[in-house]
């Protein structure tokens, strides 16, 4: 009893929360008229968008489609992010009164890859509105796929997981640096040689179709479009690494100032024999491009090429669903092994988020992981954001989810099309 109460104390100190209890509350009882009506704003201004967007959410109807592709295809990831820079046009910022009185919010998309008793399946998630969008786009650069609405495979298991005979397992992943560093993409991997080129998700793929009976492996990437920010951030980023000097922007009166003092100089200037040579300051950092390494310099052309493409706020889930039997918790580190191919010392990695993953060793008990786990299923099937985002561009995001082909990734557990629909006939008779 006494080392409880001994910890308790350690961790809520009851005398500190006095002390600095009796010192704040008479400032507080002075000045309540100046610093709750703020709070209360900002707390309101926050219930009210979260009730008007979730009040929109729900009224908007969603679809899941499936791609399922052919045997042979003889397109690189590239299609696929030409793909995603048809998506782009889900972007479509609400204005003040659209927000507060509508609801309005910038809609996103699902796009997920997914293992069911071994058999590997692509999903797109996103409003029922948008629908034609996806078609047209992967039709364009996948003529003969077959895109068709499927039931929520998320919603067939049974809804309190964890339970007596389902288990689960699952994070949210994030980067390990700043998004305008990029991680490995498909260039990396293509060779001119179709025998030789390596798909990124070759990996990936094999693990998926190792699974059996009752197991399950999902992986969602949430993208919404972004279309200012991070570009000047990844300006930002190279001009720190070059010791670039930094033009600042001048303010409208500061502007005015400077031009009224050049006007003025001009007319008291000294004659051009009493001009004096100004030299230039000393203390302003040279340019380091030239005394970089090579390796710096990849890094810098690696960085501006990554924010001169398109980019979209991604957040990203996976989770390893099965029976308790069958439930294996390698599956995870075979996961883990796969995306690492994705990863670079001198760039940017994926990894995943500690704070939202079960842990093997309770702390505070079984209960904190129960609540971990039954969340992230939730959010899932909600598709939800994650709880951290970053910006990835269409390479990286076509290097992440496309089409495999038969000839690259020999993967016999994806579900693929075994024979093309044809159309009917153009001399085909009509009847009436």
């Amino acid at each position: 009893m006494n080392l409880l109460h001994n910890l308790l104390y350690f961790f809520f100190p009851i005398d500190t929360f006095k002390a600095v209890f009796s010192l704040l509350y008479p400032f507080y009882k002075d000045w309540w008229w100046i610093i709750t009506p703020p709070v209360l704003f900002f707390v309101a201004h926050d219930l009210w968008l979260f009730y008007m967007r979730w009040k929109r959410f729900l009224a908007t109807e969603h679809v899941l489609l499936e791609i399922k592709i052919p045997k042979i295809v003889e397109r690189t990831p590239k299609a696929m992010e030409q793909v995603f820079s048809g998506l782009h046009a889900l972007w479509d910022e609400p204005r003040m009164l659209e927000k507060y009185l509508q609801g309005k919010y910038q809609v996103w998309a699902s796009v997920e890859l997914v293992s069911i008793d071994g058999v590997t399946h692509f999903y797109i998630q996103l409003p029922r509105a948008l629908k034609n969008l996806v078609q047209s786009h992967v039709w364009a650069q996948y003529p003969e796929a077959e895109i068709s609405e499927a039931e929520d495979y998320a919603k067939k298991v049974p809804q309190d997981i964890p339970n007596k005979n389902w288990d689960i397992w699952g994070t949210e992943l994030v980067l390990a640096k700043d998004d305008v560093y990029p991680i490995r993409t498909y260039p990396a991997f293509e060779e001119t040689v179709e025998e030789r080129r390596i798909d990124p998700l070759a990996s990936l793929l094999e693990v998926f179709g190792s699974l059996g009976p009752g197991e399950q492996f999902w992986l969602q990437w949430i993208i919404e479009p972004v279309v200012s920010g991070w570009h000047e951030k990844g300006k930002q980023v190279v001009d720190d690494l070059i010791s670039r000097k930094k033009v600042k922007k001048q303010s409208g009166l500061g502007r005015l100032f400077s031009e009224s003092s050049s006007a003025i100089s001009l007319v008291v200037a000294p004659p051009p024999s009493a001009a004096i040579k100004k030299e230039k300051p000393k203390d302003e950092p040279p340019s380091l491009m030239m005394h970089l390494s090579p390796g710096e310099k990849e890094v810098i052309a690696a960085i501006e090429l990554n924010i001169s493409k398109i980019g979209f706020r991604t957040g990203a889930r996976a989770i390893y669903v099965g029976r308790r039997e069958v439930f294996n918790k390698a599956n995870a580190a075979g996961f883990f092994g796969a995306i690492r191919q994705f990863n670079t010392q001198n760039l940017n990695s994926i990894k995943p988020n500690i704070g939202t993953m079960p842990k093997t060793l309770y702390v505070m008990g079984k209960q904190r992981n129960f609540f971990r786990k039954r969340r992230l299923l939730r959010l899932y099937r909600l598709r939800f954001f994650t709880h951290k985002k970053f910006i990835f561009n269409v390479e990286e995001l076509a290097t992440v989810y496309h089409f495999p082909g038969a000839m690259v990734a020999m993967a016999p557990m994806v579900s693929r099309i075994e024979a093309k629909k044809g159309e009917p006939p153009t001399t085909l008779p009509i009847t009436s």
